[in-house]
């Protein structure tokens, strides 16, 4: 797999790449999830109407954070294959914590992000994927969790194998504490 690493010295390290391709689909990155050993959360939001062929999904405009399951595998997949009129993909934001720990709240949210800035939070991972953009940013600690290790390895992200590395700074807005107030905002949103 093709990826480029963004590197900084101290916090997570971001490897952008594309997940969703013809050999790792929306289903099989589902089921790699859901067999890692950590639990993950994903929201997920579209600005614009559904096309057409989506629409039969009825999906919300705004999932709020939501615990990955087997029995909700399926909206995960929809979510990451849904498109809008302007051929634009769902914005998905996902997260894996330790098995043990859950996010039940703004403030948990808040502060487990910014805790994993310093490396030292449950959160493993954190990918990104900006719905206008194809790449997805997949933020991890300079030495990930066994657990995530495997995971990276099965997608051929290879610390040392990266076309080219950046320094952090040149993601600019996609640098994950730009994301975190509006992460929040929208991980709630509408939950009952």
């Amino acid at each position: 797999m093709n990826f480029d690493l963004y590197f900084r010295e101290d916090g997570p390290i971001c490897y952008e790449t594309q997940l969703l391709t013809h050999e790792r689909d929306a289903s099989s990155m589902a089921k790699d999830f859901l067999s890692s050993n950590l639990n993950w959360y994903w929201m997920s939001s579209r600005n614009e109407d559904a096309i057409k062929e989506d629409k039969v999904w009825n999906l919300p405009k705004i999932r709020p954070i939501t615990l990955l399951t087997p029995e909700n595998e399926q909206l995960l997949v929809r979510d990451l294959l849904e498109e809008d009129k302007d051929c634009c993909y769902r914005w998905i934001f996902l997260i894996a914590i330790d098995k043990a720990q859950t996010i039940k709240t703004n403030d948990e949210l808040k502060n487990s992000l910014k805790v994993f800035l310093e490396e030292k939070s449950p959160i493993r991972c954190v990918i990104n994927r900006i719905e206008v953009m194809d790449p997805h940013y997949i933020f991890v600690p300079h030495n990930p969790s066994s657990e995530m290790q495997k995971l990276l390895n099965s997608w051929g992200l290879y610390k040392g194998s990266e076309r080219k590395t950046y320094k952090y700074k040149r993601l600019r807005l996609a640098k994950l504490e730009c994301m975190i107030d509006g992460v929040v905002s929208n991980a709630f949103a509408n939950k009952d």
